[in-house]
This record gives structure tokens, C-alpha cells and sequence, in this order.
């Protein structure tokens, strides 16, 4: 779920500034979540949590919380030296996650 409240404040009712925010938020997402799949297919799991860390503050900005969360445990479990089932799991419910949360966004961009 999306909660724009935080980026259209300091947008200063710059509606142009959000679309903008919101184009990069999409195009960064969708390529962090493809790359951290493709790490953990690959077990590359430094890459697994340089690419949840990359991701998650604008997901933070955007109030796309639940993702957010989900992106920083990925981080954490892997910093950890927990991996493999634990860590799928989180990033298949991230992916989930990511799906609806860009979604969102793209409707928000018409």
C-alpha cells in the first residue's frame, strides 16, 4: 500500500516533482527486486542485501511500508549469515509485495 502524504509534502505542491519521484520509484523497485532474485538464484547473497538496502528508503519515502519492512529483514537475515529457505521466502513475499505496491503507483501516474 502507497501513502504519498510524506512525498507530496515536501513536493511543496509540486505535482511534477511527485510524478517525477514516482517514475524513478518504479524503475528502481522493478529493477532492485529482478536483481535480487537474480542474486539469490545465483547465491550472491552480498548482492541480495546490497540491493534490499538500495530499495528500501524509497519505499520508506513513498509509504510503501510493508515493503519496506520486508526489504530491510531481507537485509538483515543476510547480513546475519541466515540465508537460503528463510531468505526465499521473504523475497517471494517481497516480489508479491512489489507487484501491488508498483501497481499503485502506476496508477497513480495516470
Amino acid at each position: 500500500m502507497l501513502d504519498l502524504s510524506d512525498l507530496v509534502a515536501i513536493s511543496n505542491g509540486d505535482n511534477r516533482f511527485v510524478q517525477d519521484m514516482l517514475r524513478l520509484f518504479i524503475s528502481s523497485t522493478d529493477a532492485g527486486i529482478l536483481s535480487i532474485k537474480q542474486a539469490s538464484e545465483a547465491r550472491n547473497w552480498d548482492q541480495v542485501a546490497e540491493q534490499a538496502h538500495k530499495i528500501s528508503s524509497p519505499c520508506r519515502h513513498v509509504g510503501a511500508l510493508r515493503l519496506y519492512e520486508l526489504l530491510k529483514s531481507i537485509e538483515k537475515r543476510v547480513r546475519a549469515g541466515e540465508q537460503d529457505e528463510p531468505v526465499h521466502s521473504l523475497i517471494l513475499q517481497a516480489a508479491q509485495e512489489a507487484e501491488h505496491v508498483l501497481s499503485q503507483a502506476k496508477a497513480q501516474l495516470r
